[in-house]
């Protein structure tokens, strides 16, 4: 009987472990052998749109994991683009779940965006080089020249 009970507290605890492994977010560690320069090039490579924009509107999707809603979308005042289609005002959507790599973007903060997704539907995660601006990025110096966000996007 002990046995049994041994067993099965151990088949419950590999079970729950093995849970907790697939909803952690897990990010492939920068080559510290890359420079910034290099891992700003490769980042904006992978990217379908890099930008610099402040949050001014935060809203959660209706789907929820538990009483947690499972997106945030974010919707950005664009400063700058570095590539991609953006205009002025556009909408981010991440992660908001605790550990599924989301972005826990701040309302009136400035962010340098490295986006995925579609023209229409962009999403970002915590393991692309997404960041709060304080000051200037480091990354403006390596990402060429900023050009303006467009008036009149594309339908």
């Amino acid at each position: 009987m002990k046995r049994n009970t041994i067993i099965g507290i151990v088949g419950i605890m590999v079970v729950l472990f093995a849970v907790n492994a697939a909803v952690a977010c897990s990010c492939v560690l920068p080559d510290r052998n890359k420079s910034v320069k290099q891992l700003v090039t490769e980042a904006k490579a992978s990217s379908v749109a890099v930008f610099v924009g402040k949050v001014v509107e935060i809203r959660y999707s209706k789907e929820k994991m538990g009483d947690q809603p499972l997106r945030m979308i974010a919707k950005f005042e664009v400063a700058g683009q570095w590539k991609g289609s953006v205009p002025q005002m556009v909408e981010v959507t991440t992660a908001n779940i605790c550990c599924i790599c989301g972005v826990s973007f701040e309302l009136g903060e400035n962010y340098i965006v490295y986006a995925n997704g579609t023209a229409k539907a962009l999403t970002a995660n915590s393991c692309s080089r997404t960041s709060v601006l304080v000051g200037k990025s480091p990354d403006e110096e390596f990402l060429g020249k900023r050009r303006l966000p467009n008036k009149f996007p594309r339908a």
